[in-house]
């Protein structure tokens, strides 16, 4: 949700509280189902997986994770981290970041945010996201640091496996909020891509449909505006 004000990047700035279930959340719920997809050994035996990781990584991955049927008691949490887009979108089911892990997902937010701006993308590009990226993942990092305190209860898992998937963490987080800005940033400075796509697109299914009906009138008439 955007409130008044400036952030540094110049633009609208955003209770960053309201938006971790969103991009945290959900790349906690895209890596549980990845691991999840890696695990269905109905489609057959596992090929160099080891299935002991695979289980820790599962572990680990849902205790990050609260549905909000868990969590509605918490009234902290829901005036702090939740939002009346949640309510719209959510049946009960949407994978919201776990209170003990809430904290190192707003920061690691606040990370990418902070890197990916406009002013950022003028001057750098996505350098700057790319170096972020490279610091949240540093063994000897904050982020990495905390996470690797929050979880070292988790005996499932080396270290160097947590910290693996941490740095999927990351990359999720970073590929979800980024790109979202960095698209919408191109969008606004080109003035092209979605304008063009969709014309693009349009002028594809008019064709197509031209070319399915041909001989009716239908298909006479699809052509004529094709034309035009």
């Amino acid at each position: 949700m955007a409130h008044g004000g400036k952030t540094r990047g110049g633009e609208v700035e955003v209770n960053l509280s309201k938006e971790v279930n969103r991009f945290v959340g959900r790349a906690i719920s895209n890596l549980i189902k990845k691991t999840r997809k890696q695990f269905n050994i109905s489609k057959g035996p596992l090929i160099n997986v080891d299935e002991e990781e695979l289980f820790g990584r599962f572990e680990l991955l849902k205790s990050m994770r609260v549905f909000e049927h868990e969590i509605l008691d918490d009234k902290e949490y829901i005036e702090k981290f939740y939002c009346p887009f949640h309510r719209l979108v959510n049946d009960g089911f949407l994978a919201l970041v776990s209170p003990k892990y809430i904290g190192l997902g707003l920061s690691l937010l606040q990370t990418v945010a902070d890197a990916v701006n406009e002013n950022e993308l003028k001057k750098n590009g996505d350098e700057t996201l790319k170096k972020t990226v490279a610091s949240a993942k540093d063994p000897k990092g904050p982020l990495k640091q905390t996470f690797l305190e929050l979880c070292k209860e988790n005996d499932c898992l080396t270290i160097k496996q947590k910290g693996k998937l941490f740095d999927e963490l990351v990359d999720k987080t970073k590929n979800s909020r980024g790109g979202a800005v960095i698209k919408r940033f191109r969008t606004e400075t080109t003035g092209r891509g979605a304008k063009s796509e969709n014309s693009i697109t349009f002028r594809s299914e008019i064709k197509a449909l031209a070319k399915k009906g041909r001989g009716s009138a239908k298909a006479k008439v699809i052509k004529s505006e094709d034309a035009s």
